[in-house]
């Protein structure tokens, strides 16, 4: 056996007594872990207003401290036709994290895909998730989301918090393109059977190649027979279709995905999550659109993008440790 040294045995006993009195501070010596409570997330929110023309959040379900909820649009009147989204949000990113936004079998088909009725990657969809949860679009009282403050002291409601307030901007946008017809471009189109025109007269529109018939004295003449261009012949031609490019825009029916949105709830307290809306079409807000025009369509609940103390529709975003939040 070999000898350990005596200073050797003395370190070991140092180190061996000073693990045995940090073992017996932990709770009679038992080394348990210290736990943090979990957070409890919810969603309450009013109803939409209308039955018709709205975009609203749907579906919400809360698993521990996430969200998982629907972005969806609901019309029935058949007259709702779009081929874009613009969803902007506005929340306290201090205390609301977006973890993804995504759209798979929704109303405009699934994002980033090709769409099968165009064969063209359609529809895009983009968001700034990234840079929204950092916030930075000013510090704001939670409760109300419209009071600067600096510190948690500027907010004197009970359990109210200064917020770093983020925006959320996303699109979801068919690439209708150009509805031209490839044969003639300077006819537009809605669709394929738009664009069926004779071969020798791009102008003329045509079911057959009897429709197409010219007089070979003067081609300008359409024909269906030798006499009708006496004392030329008529000649026949070919009756082709061209393409319309871009994909179709989409008629609203019922109540319609747009895209999915999971959220995770950071803390204990209470906040919104609203659309961020505008009276000027056009601006940096939540839109609905066909051919770049805004249609007739309210996103609730929402604020106002230039005043946000302007705010239609009650929502609650809850975080819950203790009972006091979440039913």
């Amino acid at each position: 056996m070999i000898a350990v040294p005596d200073s050797h045995g003395r370190r070991a006993r140092i180190v061996l007594s000073g693990l045995i009195l940090l073992l017996a501070a932990c709770h009679g010596g038992e080394n348990k872990p210290i736990l943090k409570p979990m957070v409890k997330a919810c969603l309450i929110q009013d109803p939409p207003p209308q039955a018709d023309g709205v975009v609203f959040f749907d579906n919400v379900i809360a698993n521990g401290d996430s969200l998982s909820m629907r972005i969806v649009v609901r019309d029935s009147t058949g007259l709702l036709d779009i081929d874009d989204v613009d969803v902007v949000l506005r929340y306290d990113a201090s205390f609301i994290q977006v973890v993804s936004v995504g759209g798979q079998s929704t109303l405009f088909g699934t994002c980033n895909t090709v769409n099968p009725v165009c064969g063209v990657n359609s529809p895009i969809c983009l968001a700034d998730r990234v840079s929204a949860n950092i916030g930075g679009q000013g510090f704001f009282c939670r409760s109300n989301g419209s009071s600067p403050c600096t510190t948690n002291a500027d907010c004197t409601m009970a359990e109210d918090a200064c917020g770093n307030f983020g925006i959320l901007r996303a699109s979801f946008a068919v690439l209708t393109g150009p509805k031209v017809c490839s044969n003639n471009p300077a006819l537009s189109c809605a669709s394929a059977s738009d664009c069926q025109l004779c071969v020798n007269n791009s102008s003329r529109a045509c079911t057959s190649p009897g429709d197409c018939g010219t007089c070979s004295n003067n081609s300008s003449q359409a024909c269906t027979m030798d006499s009708e261009c006496t004392p030329g012949t008529c000649v026949s031609s070919l009756c082709g279709t061209g393409t319309c490019p871009g994909c179709p825009s989409v008629v609203v029916s019922g109540t319609q995905v747009i895209a999915t949105l999971a959220l995770r709830v950071m803390k204990d307290g209470s906040g919104s999550l609203r659309f961020v809306v505008s009276p000027v079409p056009g601006s940096n807000a939540s839109a609905v659109r066909k051919n770049l025009g805004d249609q007739n369509v309210l996103f609730f609940p929402n604020v106002d993008a230039t005043d946000p103390s302007v705010r239609q529709g009650s929502i609650l975003v809850a975080g819950d440790t203790d009972g006091g939040h979440c039913p």
